[in-house]
């Protein structure tokens, strides 16, 4: 079915299903517009010493830069070159880039926005199985667990709308 130019599904999910697609979206949406004020503030604050890079980004985001996690990113940026940086900092933008693309698609339940859910929060798995098996800590496994249950949900979704047709 044809909706304003877009391709949509022909039966709507059920209510519960866009509910939990609309959810997934907010949080994909909430992700994206973090990484970009995270984008913003890394490269604005970025000059030719990574470790001052990383104290200024610690002040603009109000966080103690004696914390333990930014001590660790300035030991590990302190040899690293600014393109180097700021290559990295664009990377970070193409990923929200594409999760607003994607939170978009999904909250007015395109079925294109699914696969790219599927696809885009599947290829990240394998990284955090890993993640888990080398660093086993409750933030990784709450990652694991939370993006194999998103895949899972989108997967019933998709499977439940194909059994329609």
């Amino acid at each position: 079915m044809i909706n304003s130019g877009q391709i949509v599904d022909p039966k709507p999910s059920s209510k519960t299903d866009l509910v939990g697609l609309r959810l997934i979206a907010v949080y994909r949406f909430t992700k994206a517009i973090i990484l970009t004020f995270l984008w913003y503030s890394f490269i604005k604050g970025v000059d030719y010493h990574a470790e001052s890079s990383v104290i200024s980004l610690a002040h603009q985001l109000r966080i103690n830069p004696d914390n333990k996690i930014f001590q660790w990113m300035i030991i590990k940026l302190s040899g690293l070159e600014t393109s180097t940086i700021q290559t990295a900092g664009y990377g970070i933008l193409v990923y929200a880039g594409f999760l607003y693309v994607e939170s978009i698609g999904l909250w007015f339940n395109y079925f294109w926005a699914k696969y790219l859910v599927i696809i885009g929060t599947g290829i990240l798995i394998p990284w955090e199985i890993r993640l888990v098996y080398k660093h086993p800590n409750l933030t990784a496994w709450f990652l694991l667990i939370g993006n194999i249950m998103i895949v899972a949900f989108v997967v019933r979704v998709i499977r439940k709308q194909k059994a329609f047709k």
